[in-house]
């Protein structure tokens, strides 16, 4: 009978070159490369034949564009050791760890304080399953045995960073100045069906817009939004809104924007500490918010 311990290693030494589709964005496509199909072939034979794995290759991901605070405490990894920002066309990487649950505690608490939004995914005691989200970057922690050892694997999925469209918009709507645009954004035009698109402002007789940006802080979203208010006509601000998205930043107003005049509304949205999604909507016709 083949070691079990083994063939743990050579299920997660595979899974440590996959690459696949992020969220919000992805294509469905898989990315996967050739230099990583033989980079983890070679990493699988060498622990069929008993032989050690180079440990100077495997480490905790950095990245200049993709940060994650490190987490401290890992015994062992496999995978890991590149820059996270080598993947950012291709969605998602994953690595495996052995790390006591303590070690898991204490980085849950690290990832909070450098702002990102946790999610407790665990369906009993004995599992672990978490989810941390800020900006661009998503990480999936989810405990499982390595060998005769308690590890995690760790997926890291990856946003785009996004593009402003060369479209013309209503004045009110600019781009943000040294700020990160997560995904590109996206304009719904009259006539499109918009049963299953969410945050939309107004009816499909106008326009809706929505983009998120990243690496701004809820004073620069709250200014945003008021100076998008000061361009209308009778524009106002509110940290009330009439349609319940879950924004604290709404304004409502009136733009002329090609000839036409135009009832605008919009909001913003915190996704985390440093991430918001601006929702605009404007037709010729009152919604009635």
């Amino acid at each position: 009978m083949k070691n079990p311990f083994l063939l743990s290693l050579m299920l997660v030494l595979t899974f440590s070159f996959i690459t696949c589709n992020g969220r919000r964005g992805s294509n469905g496509t898989s990315n996967t490369s050739g230099n990583q199909d033989s980079e983890g072939d070679q990493a699988v034979s060498q622990v069929q034949q008993g032989l050690p794995i180079n440990e100077d290759e495997q480490g905790w991901p950095s990245g200049k564009i993709y940060q994650v605070p490190e987490w401290v405490g890992i015994s062992k990894y496999f995978g890991g050791g590149r820059s996270l920002d080598e993947y950012a066309d291709k969605g998602a990487y994953t690595m495996s760890v052995v790390a006591s649950e303590d070690s898991l505690n204490r980085f849950l608490d690290t990832l909070q304080r450098a702002g990102f939004e946790i999610s407790d995914n665990s369906y009993s005691p004995q599992s672990r399953d978490y989810t941390a989200e800020r900006g661009l970057v998503r990480l999936d922690i989810v405990s499982t045995r390595l060998g005769n050892e308690r590890g995690y694997q760790i997926n890291f999925e990856l946003q785009q960073i996004g593009v402003w469209p060369r479209y013309a918009l209503p004045d009110f709507i600019k781009p943000m100045e040294g700020k990160i645009l997560v995904d590109n954004p996206v304009l719904y035009l009259p006539g499109q069906d918009l049963r299953d698109v969410n945050g939309v402002w107004v009816d499909d007789s106008g326009f809706n817009f929505q983009f998120t940006y990243t690496d701004l802080s809820m004073l620069e979203a709250v200014m945003y939004m008021n100076d998008a208010a000061s361009q209308m006509v009778n524009g106002i601000y509110s940290n009330e809104s009439y349609l319940d998205y879950g924004g604290f930043g709404f304004i409502k107003g009136i733009s002329f924007w090609n000839n036409q005049r135009y009832y605008v509304y919009g909001e913003v949205i915190q996704l985390d500490r440093s991430t918001y999604n601006f929702l605009f909507g404007w037709a010729t016709e009152e919604q009635g918010w």
